[in-house]
């Protein structure tokens, strides 16, 4: 891995830890690096923060673009999403790298980052509406319940994103409690 990989690698795992909070002398700390010598590699903290995030979101996006081709129905699709989201982020680093996008103090950079990966998900939701409307093609959910079914969904995943970062002790039985969670989302839906 080359020296400016490896400093993306590291801030991913600062910034999961610390946010932006997390400081050119933890990165530098990280890499074997001077403070100084970071910038020969990157033109700012704000730079750095970016390129990370930016690798983050493809890789995520490209995860959910391999989940939605693993199946022939769309109900089962939804479901491999979903279980994709939930093992993607059965790593809390990721989870809480994500969360901390939000608390970017620097306004403009959280602009950049939030349009990144808005972008990624309009497509990606596009992709679940899709799937939705093959669903009332095909019988299976009724034309005015596409939006509900659909907000309901996305509510679905975050709310076992939070629940899976609220309850991180092994004696939860976080599988259990998803796969309740979307039989219950099947039946609101039918």
């Amino acid at each position: 891995m080359d020296k400016k990989n490896e400093i993306l690698q590291a801030m991913f795992v600062l910034f999961s830890q610390k946010g932006y909070q997390a400081s050119i002398a933890d990165l530098a700390k990280q890499v074997n690096l001077k403070p100084s010598s970071i910038y020969s590699h990157f033109g700012s903290k704000d730079e750095i923060v970016f390129l990370t995030v930016e690798q983050e979101v493809n890789e995520f996006f490209g995860c959910m673009e391999t989940a939605g081709q693993k199946s022939d129905s769309p109900e089962k699709t939804l479901y491999n999403l979903l279980q994709a989201v939930l093992d993607y982020f059965k790593d809390h680093n990721r989870l809480r790298f994500w969360k901390s996008i939000v608390l970017i103090q620097q306004v403009e950079l959280r602009k950049q980052c939030q349009i990144l990966i808005r972008q990624r998900e309009q497509a990606h939701i596009h992709f679940v509406e899709g799937l939705f409307e093959t669903m009332i093609l095909e019988g299976n959910l009724s034309q005015n319940c596409k939006k509900g079914a659909l907000s309901l969904y996305l509510c679905l995943g975050n709310g076992l994103l939070d629940i899976m970062l609220a309850n991180q002790e092994e004696s939860f039985d976080f599988e259990s409690f998803a796969e309740d969670s979307w039989q219950f989302y099947q039946m609101a839906i039918r």
